[in-house]
């Protein structure tokens, strides 16, 4: 499995095992959730370090008027995107707190 880097309540959707075959950790309903919460930061993963805030691009998830979350891309799309936020071992609410614009 991943190894832990010590980032207080951080646990990573995906499990890494030793022959190199990557499973989630949780289904793919809370995968679609916690990336969710990820893009309500209005800050992509490849613009965490840059101080770069674009107005426009594509989120992969979709919140509807009744509350529900629905992913707005293939399961390849979310999964890949997910593993980009979680890459820098932050939470979603710590991803907030550091990067978000709240966009």
């Amino acid at each position: 499995m991943e190894r832990d880097t010590g980032t207080s309540n951080f646990q990573s959707s995906f499990v890494v095992w030793e022959d190199g075959t990557i499973a989630l950790r949780f289904d793919y309903d809370y995968a679609v959730r916690r990336l969710n919460a990820y893009e309500n930061s209005g800050v992509q993963p490849e613009d965490a370090r840059t101080g770069r805030c674009r107005k426009e691009w594509e989120r992969y998830t979709m919140r509807v008027s009744n509350g529900e979350i629905f992913p707005r891309r293939g399961w390849e799309c979310v999964l890949g995107r997910l593993r980009s936020y979680e890459r820098f071992r932050l939470t979603p609410e710590q991803w907030m707190e550091k990067y978000g614009t709240g966009d």
